[in-house]
């Protein structure tokens, strides 16, 4: 596992961060049932907060002057488990939300993107054979 600089349009890689986001959901719900009630409580949490995070930013559009902008960012690279795969999504949209000018017609944009970095920024993973991940 490695980190490295990254370069998109703002555009294409917000669909590809909506994706992670989406799967890191399913990955962590499919988890949740599949786990004892006792151990799939974390896991169900996990999903019900990326959940959250996935439908802020299905909510959200690129404006069509940031479209193609690129942007750089810094990314885990190689075998990267759940959390560096959150942390890329965060990396990038923390790059985009510095790329959105402060006008009151991106307000709602930036609120929106802030509330899903919090939210990522907050979800526990737990570990998968059911033992606290460190």
């Amino acid at each position: 596992m490695r980190k490295a600089y990254e370069t998109n349009s703002i555009e294409s890689e917000f669909e590809f961060a909506k994706q992670d986001v989406y799967d890191l959901q399913e990955e962590m719900s499919a988890s949740a049932d599949n786990m004892p009630e006792q151990l799939g409580t974390a896991h169900a949490e996990a999903a019900r907060l990326l959940d959250t995070a996935w439908s802020f930013l299905l909510d959200c559009d690129v404006p069509s002057d940031l479209r193609d902008k690129e942007v750089v960012w810094q990314e885990w690279k190689g075998n990267i488990h759940r959390p560096q795969r959150r942390d890329n999504v965060v990396n990038f949209l923390y790059a985009y939300l510095s790329q959105i000018r402060a006008v009151y017609q991106t307000a709602k944009l930036r609120e929106d993107l802030r509330f899903a970095i919090d939210i990522l920024s907050d979800v526990y993973f737990p570990g998968m054979r059911g033992k606290r991940a460190a």
